[in-house]
């Protein structure tokens, strides 16, 4: 069985670029890739002056699916978990990368593989900026930043979240804005 859910507001971008089915996009060699290794590959695929970020897993471990139905859940792939952490974290006022597509194959239930298509964030890795910064800029980066994991305990999102998984941006305003890019994660739901 395949799980395919493909944003309306990127359809016609997708189809345009042969990437309107499951198989085509987790078929697809387009783009740069950007990360390859035995259990996922990452590729950065520019169509029309957008970047998106298509995110595949090779395998699951059954393992997983079936403690996700000891918990009472559905089972899902990692893409489909990271998906639905974005969702929810959306909901409850969080910035995250938008997601294009999202996808998985089941075998008898068993999530065997899937994909995570998301829209390019504009901004700075903050782990760079960071490294980048001075002293006092540090400080104020450390501060955001706990504030931001402040909050995601607040709403029991309680995996871990790197400087990497964030995007920076500076605002016109002279603020600025962290917005959560990577949510790879066991439990996407949160915890109460």
């Amino acid at each position: 069985m395949i799980r395919l859910q493909i944003s309306p507001a990127f359809s016609g971008l997708l189809q345009a670029n042969r990437l309107g089915s499951y198989a085509e996009i987790m078929q697809t060699a387009a783009g740069e890739q950007v990360e390859d290794n035995p259990q996922r590959d990452v590729r950065r695929l520019r169509f029309d002056g957008q970047t998106l970020y298509l995110k595949r897993t090779r395998s699951e471990k059954t393992s997983s699916a079936f403690e996700s139905y000891a918990r009472g859940r559905l089972a899902h792939s990692k893409p489909v978990k990271e998906m639905l952490q974005f969702r929810y974290l959306q909901d409850r006022g969080f910035d995250v990368a938008e997601v294009v597509a999202c996808g998985e194959e089941l075998r008898l239930c068993i999530p065997q593989r899937g994909f995570i298509i998301t829209a390019e964030v504009a901004g700075d890795d903050l782990a760079q900026v960071y490294l980048g910064a001075d002293e006092s800029s540090r400080t104020r980066i450390l501060g955001q930043f706990g504030a931001l994991l402040g909050r995601l305990h607040d709403q029991g999102f309680y995996g871990s979240t790197r400087l990497k998984d964030i995007i920076y941006a500076r605002l016109p305003d002279a603020s600025s804005r962290l917005t959560l890019i990577d949510r790879e994660t066991r439990n996407p739901y949160p915890k109460r």
